[in-house]
């Protein structure tokens, strides 16, 4: 199979707990990625510079189609620094839940922006920024109301972004105290035409608890 022949994808991340490390996405990508096609593809993490890895087998810890999270366990043989990359460290619970005006960042992999031949894919990170605007006990929102988002790009051959898909699964972030914090996961981009100016819509990660399961009493149903 060719790079060019990748069929599904999303954003991903990974958190450290202890001696545990979790991969954490959305559960739609993870749904998207296990049913994209009637016959078996591999799930592959791409790796800067180096062979992608299969992680088709790595045991999924929990799920939830109504927060849209998924946390995954990485085994204790792979070592993340093996592919270049590290874990943020899990320091969540309720009282870090991000309130209304806190400014957010996340960053991930849109699809549009990603390019491939048979030997590579070019997968080009889009970090956005924005004010939270409404938060309700499932999820918080940054809505651009008034059109005042601007982008830029590095690369003149990109154009501004049309379609958030591929981002679903980012880190979201809130810097207090001079110190990123991990508040959730990016999981929609809002409406297709309406490009940078979509919605935003953000999972709580205070949902996942330290050992990687969801708090199944805290998930307002």
């Amino acid at each position: 199979m060719g790079a060019n022949e990748w069929k599904c994808g999303g954003t991903c991340f990974f958190v450290k707990s202890g001696a545990a490390t979790y991969l954490v996405t959305a559960a739609h990508v993870w749904d998207e990625v296990e049913n994209c096609g009637a016959e078996f593809f591999p799930l592959l993490l791409p790796v800067n510079g180096a062979e992608p890895v299969d992680i088709s087998k790595w045991r999924i810890i929990s799920k939830s189609a109504f927060l849209d999270i998924a946390v995954v366990e990485v085994p204790t043989s792979f070592q993340l620094a093996s592919i270049g990359k590290d874990a943020i460290t899990y320091n969540s619970s309720p009282e870090t839940r991000v309130a209304l005006d806190e400014s957010v960042f996340f960053m991930g992999y849109p699809g549009e922006h990603r390019t491939a031949d048979s030997l590579k894919i070019i997968l080009r990170m889009t970090p956005c920024m924005d004010f939270v605007t409404s938060v309700n006990d499932r999820a918080f929102f940054m809505s651009d109301d008034f059109r005042e988002r601007q982008s830029s790009s590095f690369d003149p051959g990109v154009s501004d972004i049309k379609s958030f898909g591929g981002l679903s699964g980012s880190p979201m972030l809130v810097v207090r105290d001079g110190i990123f914090n991990l508040v959730g996961i990016f999981i929609e981009g809002g409406f297709q035409d309406e490009g940078i100016h979509s919605p935003f819509k953000g999972a709580h990660f205070d949902f996942i608890n330290a050992d990687g399961s969801l708090d199944e009493l805290r998930i307002p149903y």
